[in-house]
């Protein structure tokens, strides 16, 4: 597979495999990777190494996981850490081939257990929302522990070191059995044989911007917009999806934009 892409995306290739009624969805993360470390030190942050290694599970979890899924799914991910202490949160669209995501590590509320949070938006359909206790640090299981508990394809995320990461999912009439069995070695060996289903690219990019933060804001602070721009004309804010920050000036609160 093609595996470098200076631009910062990441190009997912899926192989259906017709007898085992599983989808392999593979992709290099390197430059994907490399666009988000950039954003987050440029933001700053709070990021430890256990932190960024999440992030990018995270990450490119919630990539492969779209690459299969209805074209017009949102899906949200909110991971509340016990130990250390820690929130991350990614999400993307499946039509719009757009990631995003950032860790929180200061005042994250302690559960005493970890919890995923996941909220799904359709255009063609009801909005859903699941909630799941689990265990570890390990993003990928957690994503396996959801697939198998609350969506209707579970799937299997595996870890292929130097930035690719594989996912295995499974269509209705699969063998389940085989796919709670399999390894990354099994998987990575089953794709040999497939011919590829096509390819998608998906990039680490939020889409925020002044006004449609300030949209989000003006809802928030409803009667109160003097609180929040306590008598200035320009206002520093950071959006909650990926940390950028942006000056949003009073006029767009006051035009309605």
């Amino acid at each position: 597979m093609n595996s470098k892409n200076p631009t910062g995306s990441v190009r997912i290739e899926r192989y259906f495999d017709r007898d085992r009624e599983a989808i392999f969805s593979i992709g290099d993360f390197a430059a994907f990777f490399a666009a988000y470390d950039a954003h987050a030190r440029l933001w700053r942050h709070d990021q430890s190494p256990l932190t960024q290694v999440m992030m990018h599970q995270a990450l490119a979890g919630c990539a492969l996981y779209l690459s299969c899924r209805p074209v017009d799914e949102t899906s949200a991910f909110t991971i509340n850490i016990n130990k250390p202490a820690t929130n991350l949160f990614f999400t993307g669209s499946a039509s719009e081939y757009r990631v995003t995501g950032r860790p929180w590590t200061k005042d994250v509320k302690d559960q005493g257990i970890n919890r995923l949070y996941v909220q799904t938006q359709r255009l063609q359909g009801a909005d859903s929302t699941s909630v799941i206790d689990v265990e570890g640090l390990d993003v990928l299981l957690m994503l396996e522990e959801y697939c198998r508990r609350s969506d209707q394809a579970p799937a299997r995320f595996f870890d292929l070191e130097d930035n690719r990461f594989l996912m295995v999912v499974s269509l209705p009439k699969e063998d389940r059995l085989w796919l709670g069995g399999i390894d990354r070695e099994t998987a990575l060996k089953g794709i040999e044989s497939l011919a590829l289903l096509d390819q998608k690219e998906f990039w680490f990019q939020c889409g925020c911007d002044p006004k449609r933060l300030a949209q989000a804001l003006k809802q928030m602070y409803a009667g109160r917009l003097e609180e929040l721009f306590q008598g200035d004309e320009v206002l520093n804010a950071e959006c909650p999806r990926c940390g950028r920050g942006w000056q949003i000036r009073r006029d767009l609160f006051q035009s309605g934009s």
